[in-house]
């Protein structure tokens, strides 16, 4: 497995629109004493990622965030620097904020858009790097509408709202015949509440390593909602796993995995040796080992071990 670099962004602070400006004073005034927080509550996104083959970076340039109330117009957070994040150093729990505790109007929120830099203009303000390559990525009408995520949420009076986007880099990056060089980055995200999120982490067996792998690949596993999910590849249909996560060799004999920001419930896991392989939006006949159900529970760290003899 290649050694993924790590590059981070600035986190710099953001500007709000006049809009938002107007908004909250006109909102402030009617009250009461104008003070405190009545008629407002706090926002944070992060950013998280599901990981990708054979790619050592994938950067995607963000500019800003945008926000619609469901009884207002759009509230817009600019980035007074663009934010260049690898999206493969957010994988297994980890996130980075894109706005942090800015102050909202309370109440129901429709969707939420995120502002990116990605167009084929031989900039490579966002781009993916295989090989030691960089190919441009390309969000079609992304300068113009973003990555836009139609996925309500609620800001409460006084309270905090904290939420992360996870982006799915397996089912978003691809590489259409007759458009090379640029790869095409078609996002599939998910808003997830981080009061109401757990993890899950385990290990894999190194007799099922040797068993299925071949060559220096360690896999990954697969998860999808609910139990007894007959496993399936990424290809675009109802059956699409919901995230994965990368095995990594994390000491000598010692295979480990772990997928973050996962909502409570009931899920299936599964094993395959094949996930560099899987292509999106395409259908292959991926070989699934250890198939299991899980529970994840808000708040906690759920253990799902591939074991020997499976």
């Amino acid at each position: 497995m290649k050694q993924l670099s790590q590059r981070h962004g600035v986190f710099p602070s953001v500007t709000v629109s006049l809009a938002t400006i107007a908004l909250a004073t006109m909102l402030a005034s009617c009250g009461g004493d104008g003070g405190g927080s009545d008629g407002f509550g706090m926002l944070s996104l992060g950013l998280t990622d599901g990981p990708v083959d054979d790619a050592e970076n994938v950067v995607i340039r963000f500019t800003g965030v945008e926000v619609k109330p469901a009884d207002g117009p759009a509230l817009n957070f600019d980035f007074t620097t663009p934010k260049d994040l690898d999206l493969l150093s957010l994988q297994g729990g980890n996130a980075a904020p894109l706005i942090t505790a800015q102050q909202v109007p309370a109440g129901n929120y429709e969707w939420l858009r995120l502002k990116v830099s990605a167009v084929q203009d031989n900039v490579f303000d966002s781009y993916i790097q295989i090989n030691g390559t960089m190919h441009e990525l390309d969000v079609p009408s992304g300068s113009q509408t973003g990555l836009k995520l139609i996925s309500g949420f609620t800001v409460a009076q006084g309270g905090d709202a904290n939420y992360t986007i996870d982006f799915d880099l397996r089912k978003s990056v691809t590489a259409p015949p007759g458009q090379a060089p640029a790869y095409i980055l078609k996002p599939v995200l998910r808003l997830v509440n981080n009061l109401e999120v757990g993890t899950l982490a385990g290990t894999v067996d190194p007799s099922i390593i040797a068993a299925e792998c071949s060559g220096d690949g360690t896999g990954a596993v697969y998860l999808w909602r609910g139990a007894d999910v007959t496993p399936d590849d990424v290809d675009g249909d109802a059956g699409d796993p919901l995230s994965t996560g990368l095995v990594s060799l994390v000491a000598p004999g010692s295979y480990q995995y772990q997928i973050g920001f996962l909502a409570a419930g009931s899920y299936t896991i599964a094993y395959t040796c094949d996930a560099a392989t899987d292509i999106a939006d395409s259908d292959e006949a991926l070989t699934f080992v250890g198939t299991q159900n899980i529970t994840i529970t808000a708040g906690m760290t759920s253990t799902g071990n591939f074991d020997g003899g499976m």
